[in-house]
């Protein structure tokens, strides 16, 4: 089997792994900050073995190498958000909702709080004159927005695919240098 199609199959399983046995033992941060290296490195060695397989083809200027080593990167770029749709649509949509709730109770406790809102208004000074029920419920409404999936996964895909240019790009200007040397 060709090595870029086993990253194609490691890749999603280790990241399916990793969250799974994250889920009940780890923070959502950790969960979140480790799935994103994961996911870092799997694209960089997808990057770095289009590029190698580009430069064995000679295939000849830089664009031409980038456009190889970018079709197979972005490829597995666009794999990410199914594996993201299928984990926070499917599998872990529990726990979604429970950091949804866990963020707007801190949103209320750090806004009905006398001093938490003392130090909010003193970084916000335009908060002073509104109500705080409507502050809680603009913070309710942004928080509903940045944790529905819709948004988690259009903004990791937006990510996602950016990077994979960007390292397929790198690999692809330097493969040729450090093999030529």
């Amino acid at each position: 089997m060709d090595k870029l199609r086993l990253l194609f199959i490691a890749g999603p399983a280790t990241w399916f792994g990793l969250k799974y046995f994250a889920l009940g033992t780890w923070t959502w941060e950790n969960s979140t900050k480790f799935g994103i290296l994961l996911n870092l490195g799997f694209i960089t060695l997808i990057a770095a073995l289009a590029a190698h397989q580009a430069h064995g083809e000679k295939t000849g200027d830089f664009i031409e190498r980038w456009k190889h080593a970018s079709r197979k990167t972005l490829s597995y770029a666009l794999v990410l958000p199914f594996l993201l749709g299928a984990w926070y649509y499917g599998l872990a949509s529990d726990a979604l909702d429970n950091r949804v709730a866990l963020k707007k109770e801190q949103a209320t406790e750090q806004i009905m709080n006398d001093d938490s809102f003392a130090q909010l208004v003193a970084s916000s000074p335009q908060l002073l004159d509104a109500d705080r029920s409507e502050i809680v419920e603009r913070q309710h409404a942004n928080i509903e927005v940045f944790f529905s999936p819709v948004f988690y996964i259009g903004m990791a895909t937006l990510a996602w695919s950016f990077i994979g240019l960007i390292v397929s790009a790198i690999f692809a200007f330097i493969w040729p240098k450090i093999w030529s040397a």
